[in-house]
């Protein structure tokens, strides 16, 4: 009884909100048919559970890592059609060829370790028989191009709302886990994902037809699943379903809902279990130097910010393997030798703990196409991140204690905060050219900006629409998006349309400028005039994207006034009220994820006054969008022409790649009695469109 009355107070609690959301929203003008289209879909929700089911018994043949299958799929036909095939993902066949869709991205990878395997480090799934439920054989074969993808050829449709139970005997040679760290290892240890086989996700009234591209991104078709697991020796096994040891060898694991099941199986397990109100967390990522009462707090803090950030998800246990971060780890802290700890040993934990934590909870959250749409993946996660670091570390640097060192008081480097990373690695792509738009498809993205320029510009791209939308209400709308993923397949058209719901605010430029498009983000105040009541200035727009800008009016290093102006294509003239303030500044706070910043201030204190002062910096610094920059570095040469020659370089490289470059390097020679040296000044032109990359001008 005590159950149905906490359902039933969360079930008024989410019909409370939206509807107090759209009294508010509907005083300030909100159409009403945004809301009644909101909760048609709310409604239309309830009730939903996983269509397909599985049960499995699997035996393990350790020496030669095989497993040996026998399942039971009852799939159930969720489309609006008759359906005359079914397609399943047989992830682990994609190890079975060396021209199969895996080994091409290898290949575009330079991993040539795949290429040159030996047979028996490879995998692959060999299927006996497929009936259905009268053992009557059923026709299959696998998809051209498509060697992991199983076509099922039905003897007679299968109408809309209709069930039918394939009974499939095969077996799966494991890979070796030197490939994507999944398989077997040489230490009798085997981990896992994506292994067996799973109805692919249907959209449209289509099957998607994705290969394995060690993407992590299966379009597995959520089911319901009890697996019967035993070994010819002695394992404990960790997964992300409920396990339990049934026998000697033997393990029962069940869980509902599933898009990915995850099995370690170790001698014995390196994984500790973790659990509070809300949900379990098994874990093998620790830190030598914290104990696992200090792990446990944090893996609590963490899973606690969540939860209250994104709501609860149907799983009911999340894991988060070592192998999970050393697959895509946390940029930056990866790169660091470990005699070199500019940050507290906790705070390494913490952010190594909550990256991999927050994507396998979204991940296993959305209900969403997995490589179309993965950017909203991306970008909750990336998200979450920096709301984590505003609110538990917002004065942590990016420098971590190296920016307490007073001989590093003049560099820009050390006042960075440590999120400014996010922003500063997606520049390091599009000062070259090589960004992509954060909306295209996982396999189209090249392997550095699928791991971390990509997903830290969805991040950054949310942060952006939250400052714009204001009022909480981005994170309002995430989490009735992350509610709606438990209890039905959704898309990118969900989320735009809860995120109308709850706003006035015109947001397609979002979709259209932001995700869906390279173009630059780049604005600039190129006139001021300042009468007596108002001052006048004018905005150019100098990139490609036509997006909201925030504007800025500064006095004394505090904030006057924000002010937004919207579609500002080419140059627009604005004028605000004269309020004494002494700059106006484009993007102050930096929400916006601008290709330039060093055109952004205007000054208004007279004709002699500078917009961005000349800074001297000893070597190299990061960019400073405050400053002009020159850096300078000593040097000597000798030869036996010019004999001892000291000299100095003067250039305007910074860490960031920067159009115009002036390297100047006089040196005196002693022998010749005269300056000698080489100067050089140039001014790249990157092509964004065609096939010509880019033009470079110098002297």
């Amino acid at each position: 009884m005590c159950f149905f009355s906490h359902e039933l107070h969360e079930f008024l609690q989410i019909l409370q909100n939206p509807f107090n959301q759209w009294l508010n929203n509907y005083k300030t003008g909100l159409n009403l048919y945004k809301f009644i289209f909101f909760i048609f879909f709310l409604f239309s929700a309830f009730g939903l559970k996983a269509q397909h089911h599985s049960e499995l018994d699997v035996r393990l043949k350790s020496d030669e890592a095989i497993l040996v299958v026998y399942q039971n799929l009852t799939f159930e036909n969720t489309s609006e059609i008759p359906l005359k095939k079914i397609i399943l993902n047989d992830w682990n066949n994609a190890f079975s060829s060396k021209n199969s869709a895996l080994a091409k991205r290898f290949s575009d990878e330079f991993v040539r370790s795949f290429y040159y395997a030996k047979d028996e480090d490879l995998g692959k799934t060999t299927i006996f028989s497929l009936t259905d439920n009268q053992n009557n054989n059923i026709e299959f074969q696998r998809l051209e191009n498509h060697i992991d993808l199983i076509e099922i050829h039905l003897k007679k449709p299968l109408n809309p709302n209709e069930k039918i139970t394939l009974k499939i005997n095969y077996e799966i040679k494991l890979p070796n886990e030197k490939f994507t760290r999944y398989g077997f290892d040489s230490n009798g240890k085997i981990e896992v994902k994506d292994w067996i086989l799973f109805p692919a996700m249907l959209k449209n009234n289509d099957f998607l037809k994705y290969s394995n591209e060690n993407l992590n991104d299966a379009p597995n078709a959520v089911t319901d699943f009890i697996i019967n697991f035993e070994s010819d020796k002695y394992v404990e096994i960790t997964s992300n379903l409920q396990t339990q040891k049934i026998a000697e060898n033997q393990f029962l694991l069940q869980g509902k809902n599933i898009n990915s099941v995850y099995l370690a199986i170790e001698p014995k397990t390196t994984f500790k279990s973790f659990k509070n109100s809300m949900i379990e967390v098994e874990t093998n990522l620790f830190d030598s130097n914290i104990d696992e009462f200090g792990t446990a707090l944090i893996i609590d803090k963490i899973v606690t910010f969540t939860h209250n950030k994104l709501g609860q998800t149907n799983q009911k246990k999340i894991v988060v393997s070592e192998t999970d971060y050393k697959k895509n780890p946390f940029y930056g802290l990866n790169q660091l030798p470990s005699f070199l700890r500019p940050f507290p040993d906790t705070f390494m934990y913490e952010l190594k703990f909550l990256k991999t934590y927050t994507e396998n909870y979204v991940t296993s959250g959305l209900n969403i196409d997995s490589r179309k749409d993965n950017w909203i993946a991306n970008a909750i996660e990336i998200y979450l991140i920096m709301e984590y670091l505003e609110e538990f570390y917002p004065e942590m640097k990016m420098l971590g204690n190296v920016s307490n060192l007073k001989i590093l008081n003049g560099y820009y480097g050390t006042k960075m905060n440590f999120k400014d990373q996010f922003y500063y690695l997606y520049l390091m792509m599009a000062r070259r050219n090589l960004d992509q738009s954060t909306g295209s498809p996982k396999n189209e993205l090249i392997k550095f900006n699928e791991q971390i320029a990509g997903k830290y510009k969805a991040g950054l791209d949310l942060k952006y629409l939250e400052d714009f939308l204001e009022q909480g209400i981005l994170d309002q709308s995430v989490r009735e998006f992350f509610a709606l993923n438990q209890n039905r397949e959704t898309s990118q058209q969900d989320l735009k349309t809860i995120l109308e719901s709850n706003t006035y605010k015109n947001i397609d430029w979002y979709f259209d400028e932001v995700v869906h498009s390279r173009n630059l983000i780049d604005y600039k105040i190129s006139k001021v005039r300042k009468d007596r009541d108002s001052v006048q200035f004018k905005i150019k727009n100098k990139g490609q994207a036509v997006v909201p800008v925030s504007v800025f009016g500064i006095k004394n290093n505090e904030i006057v006034f924000k002010n937004w102006y919207e579609n500002i294509k080419k140059d627009s003239i604005f004028s605000v009220k004269n309020e004494k303030f002494d700059r106006l500044i484009v993007n102050y706070d930096q929400k916006i994820p601008e290709y330039n910043m060093r055109n952004n201030s205007k000054s208004l204190k007279g004709f002699f006054s500078q917009n961005r002062p000349l800074k001297l910096t000893l070597f190299k610094d990061f960019e400073n969008p405050t400053k002009n920059q020159l850096f300078y570095i000593p040097e000597f040469r000798y030869n036996l022409y010019n004999g001892f020659s000291p000299g100095i370089k003067i250039s305007t490289k910074s860490m960031l790649r920067k159009p115009f470059v002036l390297d100047v390097t006089p040196f005196y020679s002693f022998l010749q009695k005269t300056i000698v040296g080489a100067g050089y000044i140039g001014y790249e032109n990157l092509i964004r469109e065609g096939n010509l990359y880019s033009v470079n001008y110098g002297l």
